[in-house]
C-alpha cells in the first residue's frame, strides 16, 4: 500500500470525484466497456507525487491482461471497475476518458487500459488522485475505500429521514451544517462541490450551527440533499466536472467558482465566497441567513 495517509486526510475535503460524477462517469463505463478484453495495461509515465496507489501499478499489467471488463459498480466517492477476479478503483482528481479505436494515445496517462477493439480507457490526475487495484475475497488496504464499502451513501435506500436523523448526535449537532454533510464521511457522496447547492436549496447558510435547526429544517435539509443529488445525476453532472468524453456536465451548478459572480438566482444579490472548513464557501447573504 502506497497511499500516504497525512497527506490524503489533509486533502480530503477537496475531492473532485462527487456522487454525481461518480454515478455519471459508471453509467458512461458501463455503456462502452463491459464485456471488452483487456490487451495491454500501460500508465504512471508522468511523475506526480500527489497520486497514490493501492498494489504496485507496475504489476497492473501481469494482473489484468486477458481479462474482461465484467462490471462497473456504483459508488459514491469511487469509480469502480470489476476486472473479473480484480476490482480497479479511483477516486478525487482522477480524470477517467474513453476514446474509440483510432485515436492517438495521450501523452500524460496514470493508468492506460486498452482493449481488444482498440479501444482505450485514460486516468489523468488533477492536483491529486487515488487508484487502487486488489484480488476479490481480499479487503483492500485502503481505509478509506473500505469506508465506501461498508458505508451509507446519500442515495442509498436506506439513507430515509430517520437515517439522516441519526446521524444527529450530541457531537455532530454542534458541527455547521457544511461540516455535518461534508466532512467525516457520514453521509457518502457529498464533499465541499456539491454541499454548495445543497445548503442553497435548503435555504441555510453553511456556517449556522445543527443544533440551531427545527425538525421542520432538518427535513428540508435531508429533502434537498437528495433532490440536489438526482438532479445533478439527471442532468449528467454538474458542469464543473466532465464524463468520460470530456464533456462538461449538463447540471448548472447554482453555487460555484463558474457561477457564482452570477449573483443569486433568486434575489439577485451578489453571493459571497469565503474559506471554511477545508474549501471555499459560496452563500447568498439573503435567502440564507
Amino acid at each position: 500500500m502506497t497511499l500516504a495517509r497525512r497527506h490524503f486526510s489533509v486533502l480530503y475535503n477537496l475531492c473532485m470525484i462527487e456522487l454525481p460524477e461518480a454515478r455519471v462517469i459508471a453509467r458512461g463505463l458501463r455503456r462502452e466497456i463491459v464485456g471488452k478484453k483487456i490487451m495491454r495495461v500501460g500508465g504512471n509515465y508522468t511523475d506526480h507525487k500527489f497520486t497514490w496507489y493501492e498494489g504496485e501499478p507496475n504489476t497492473y499489467e501481469n494482473k489484468l491482461v486477458g481479462k474482461k471488463v465484467t462490471k462497473i459498480v456504483d459508488r459514491n466517492f469511487y469509480v469502480e471497475i470489476e476486472i473479473e477476479d480484480y476490482v480497479l478503483y479511483m477516486r478525487d482528481g482522477a480524470n477517467v476518458r474513453y476514446y474509440a479505436a483510432g485515436h492517438a494515445k495521450p501523452e500524460k496517462s496514470k493508468l492506460l487500459l486498452e482493449f481488444e477493439d482498440g479501444s482505450f480507457v485514460n486516468v489523468t490526475v488533477q492536483m491529486y488522485a487515488c487508484i487502487g487495484l486488489y484480488k476479490k475475497g481480499v479487503e483492500s488496504g485502503n481505509e478509506y475505500y473500505v469506508i465506501e464499502l461498508n458505508g451509507v451513501g446519500a442515495l442509498d435506500e436506506r439513507f430515509d429521514f430517520d437515517y439522516f436523523k441519526s446521524l444527529l448526535d450530541e457531537k455532530t449537532s454542534k458541527l455547521s451544517v457544511k461540516g455535518f454533510l461534508a466532512t467525516g464521511q457520514r453521509i457518502l457522496g457529498i464533499g465541499n462541490g456539491v454541499v454548495q447547492d445543497i445548503m442553497f436549496n435548503a435555504g441555510l447558510h453553511p456556517k449556522r450551527k445543527m443544533n440551531t435547526l427545527s425538525e421542520e429544517e432538518v427535513r428540508e435539509l435531508y429533502e434537498a440533499t437528495v433532490g440536489t443529488l438526482n438532479e445533478m445525476i439527471d442532468g449528467g453532472g454538474r458542469d464543473t466536472e466532465k464524463n468520460i468524453y470530456g464533456e462538461e456536465g449538463g447540471y448548472h451548478t447554482i453555487l460555484s467558482s463558474k457561477s457564482y459572480k452570477d449573483g443569486c438566482p433568486k434575489c439577485g444579490s451578489a453571493i459571497k465566497k469565503e474559506q471554511y472548513l477545508g474549501g471555499s464557501i459560496y452563500y447568498c447573504p439573503v435567502c440564507q441567513k
